[in-house]
């Protein structure tokens, strides 16, 4: 996340004109890649689950294994910790 941070930053100081000529375009540059790779460790390899799995303790349903209702609420299994999970009222997932 604070890659993604990093070159939207890089991105608006080059646009803005403080940073200008060859040196903004390296600027843009630098900041589109850097983020790209940001992003790609963030989501391909597991950073994000590792914050807001296991950090936050937000849970996932997995959508391979079906979901299931009691008539009053949502069931479903975590796709990180295969838990049985339950959805709220707001669409929100918790063990």
């Amino acid at each position: 996340m604070g890659a993604l941070i990093i070159g939207i930053v890089m991105v608006i100081l080059a646009s803005c004109g403080v940073i200008g000529g060859k040196a903004g375009a390296l600027v843009i540059l630098g900041a589109v890649i850097w983020s790209m790779v940001g992003a790609t460790l963030y989501f391909k390899l597991g950073w994000f689950k590792f914050f807001y799995h296991d950090f936050l303790g937000w849970h996932t349903p997995d959508k391979s294994i079906e979901q299931w209702s009691d008539g009053l609420s949502q069931h479903a299994t975590c796709k990180h910790c295969k838990n049985d999970i339950m959805q709220d009222s707001q669409g929100n997932w918790f063990c």
